[in-house]
């Protein structure tokens, strides 16, 4: 995959879980469980999602409350293992967090 390449995948991404991730749960678990699987093990990956900010989105939906049901469940987890991602394996000398 080429770096344009890869950057709009995570513009998709972010879109998709930026723009309304609380209206389709079902669709807001799909995004995250690929986004889960682009970090993975992918620092330079890791890096371009938090330069263009998919820090926030993740945070919102950690955050998100009243709505118990097994989808946001999974999404809850689904965006706890990105962080989890992000936060293992981003190199502080080479990035700096704003």
């Amino acid at each position: 995959m080429t770096h344009s390449e890869e950057e709009s995948t995570a513009l998709l991404l972010l879109s998709q879980l930026t723009v309304s991730p609380f209206s389709q749960p079902q669709n807001t678990l799909s995004a995250l469980k690929r986004l889960k699987h682009e970090l993975i093990g992918h620092e330079q990956k890791k890096e371009l999602f938090v330069r263009l900010g998919i820090v926030p989105p993740l945070v919102r939906i950690l955050e998100g409350s009243g709505n118990a049901d097994e989808v946001w469940s999974n999404a809850r987890l689904e965006a706890g293992i990105a962080v989890g991602s992000l936060a293992y394996g981003i190199t502080p000398s080479r990035y700096t967090f704003r």
